[in-house]
């Protein structure tokens, strides 16, 4: 099958069984955050328009239904870049909606939902997952560097807006860097801003993938006990998913490494637990796609990662 705008599925840590759908080329983004698992931002832009075929896209979509046979949790719209950007994004969700049984998910930014056409598109997701790591101006550039034009204040009550509307549930998801946004100072900021959201719920992340810039590390225990103490309601997800990458939608072993490795970098182990295949031929395949600039091995703690690439992220990500 080796599908071209879809991914997985892949055990995700608060979806479950994940089936991912891509509509933006790898790393366009209007951030460029120093923690992103997929690497540094190629291309910074906050263009919204259609970047891959909505109709393709679709036809994707119906072609896997129709060749497995376990259905996945949810069909999460994710991506290489920000889904917000893709200004087919209502069409695609109601398609979804309409066609298939898994709820429907949004992981994003939220940079764009102060654009009340923006808050209209993802009106009918099940789930919409935004990141909220700062509510501080100079923190936010520091941590997401986004595009030019973005401003914090205008994204911040974009989201507000999003929830007072929203039928399904609301996530939120703070992301924690050691030095950045890891101090009392920043997360009382944050609990405030949260009483006024009030998410249904509230993960706190770190960075458990080798992150953009390799100076990015994961914050000291101390900053998970401010966390306890002024928002208790979070959820700690520094843990890594559990479960197996399903092959099914792959017509080699290259193929589903190509693929889910640009979308989503995956361990050297869950690999090994998600393919009926020696570590041998594992091993030889990996070395053949690094050879071939197709992906490349990072360290991260104590795990060896698989990551993607482009054309354009090859030099980004030496």
């Amino acid at each position: 099958m080796n599908p071209k705008y879809i991914f997985g599925p892949v055990p995700s840590r608060r979806l479950g069984n994940s089936l991912g759908i891509n509509p933006i080329p790898l790393k366009t983004c209007n951030y460029s955050c120093v923690y992103c698992q997929l690497g540094k931002t190629s291309d910074l832009k906050n263009e919204i328009k259609e970047y891959f075929p909505l109709n393709e896209i679709e036809a994707e979509l119906v072609n896997f239904f129709q060749n497995v046979k376990n259905l996945p949790d949810y069909i999460t719209i994710v991506g290489e870049g920000e889904p917000l950007l893709y200004s087919k994004l209502g069409e695609l969700i109601a398609f979804i909606k309409e066609t298939f049984l898994p709820p429907v998910a949004l992981i994003t930014n939220g940079s764009l939902l102060y654009i009340k056409e923006v808050r209209d598109s993802v009106s009918n997701v099940d789930v919409i997952l935004p990141t909220v790591d700062t509510v501080i101006p100079e923190t936010f550039k520091k941590i997401n560097r986004p595009y030019r034009d973005l401003s914090l204040e205008k994204i911040l009550e974009g989201l507000l807006l999003t929830k007072a509307s929203f039928k399904g549930e609301f996530w939120a998801e703070v992301m924690l860097v050691k030095g950045l946004n890891d101090s009392e100072k920043e997360i009382i900021a944050l609990s405030e801003y949260f009483k006024k959201l009030k998410p249904d719920r509230i993960f706190i992340n770190i960075p458990v993938r080798p992150p953009a810039d390799s100076w990015v590390e994961s914050p000291d225990i101390s900053a998970f006990h401010i966390v306890e103490k002024y928002i208790p309601e979070a959820e700690f997800i520094n843990f890594s998913a559990a479960g197996i990458i399903d092959p099914e939608a792959y017509d080699s072993l290259e193929e589903l490494i190509i693929s889910v490795s640009r979308r989503h970098p995956i361990s050297l182990q869950l690999l090994k637990n998600s393919v009926n295949e020696s570590d041998e031929k594992i091993e030889k395949a990996i070395k053949k796609l690094e050879s071939e600039e197709k992906i490349k091995l990072l360290k991260h703690g104590n795990k060896t990662f698989i990551r993607g690439l482009s054309e354009r992220t090859k030099l980004l990500n030496r």
